[in-house]
């Protein structure tokens, strides 16, 4: 089996629940969506196949002891085939994250072998999306979950209680953060917190933006 990717670098954990941490990203190429403020639109076309175990020997050059293993795009899930072969490969005890749209629910051996950094696409990304994220409740007993939401307007917020209203979302696993590709970001970041604060809500920065800009690679 072959695997379309983008690219694979180390760094840390820019994002999400896990963020601060040594990882190695997989980045995997394609997507399903076309939000306009993506932050990776070279990885939807651009990339390499290669074979799952020329990845895994790739991964296994860079990688340290402790390091996360991160598969994102993209949707990664658009190829979880490859995902699935890449980890009962792997003989080391490793750590897993799946970066995922949440439009494709993954496969049961998925579920029970990666944490899913999930971050459903609001109105503000340009998509249109009726989103069924019911599969979510069976990682919640594991604890194997945590969401992210990007907010450019405070009204976006009507549309993230909704969806934690009707799919029973804990709140406590849920983060808000501030579009990447803004010019004053720490303004941007500013005005985000302060919704968070009003609500409730958990604020994480994209480290990455932060510290590297827009690099890619990073």
């Amino acid at each position: 089996m072959k695997a379309h990717v983008s690219e694979i670098f180390r760094s840390i954990e820019g994002e999400g629940q896990y963020i601060g941490f040594p990882t190695v990203f997989v980045r995997l190429t394609g997507c399903n969506l076309r939000c306009k403020w993506c932050d990776t639109k070279y990885a939807l076309e651009d990339g390499e196949y290669i074979k799952v175990g020329e990845l895994l020997r790739r991964v296994n050059e860079i990688k340290k002891e402790g390091d996360i293993i991160s598969f994102t795009g993209g949707e990664p899930l658009l190829q979880q085939e490859v995902i699935e072969e890449f980890i009962k490969l792997n003989e080391e005890n490793n750590f897993y994250i799946i970066e995922t749209n949440g439009t494709i629910a993954p496969s049961e051996f998925l579920k029970g072998s990666a944490f899913f950094e999930i971050s459903p696409k609001l109105k503000n990304s340009g998509q249109s999306i009726k989103y069924d994220l019911s599969w979510v409740s069976s990682l919640s007993l594991l604890g194997r979950y945590h969401i992210k939401f990007v907010v450019l307007e405070e009204k976006d917020f009507e549309e993230i209680d909704e969806l934690v209203n009707k799919f029973k979302l804990e709140k406590e696993k849920i983060s808000i953060q501030p579009n990447g590709l803004v010019n004053d970001y720490n303004n941007e970041m500013l005005k985000v917190v302060e919704w968070c604060k009003e609500r409730g809500y958990r604020f994480i920065p994209q480290l990455h933006r932060i510290l590297w800009g827009l690099r890619r690679g990073v």
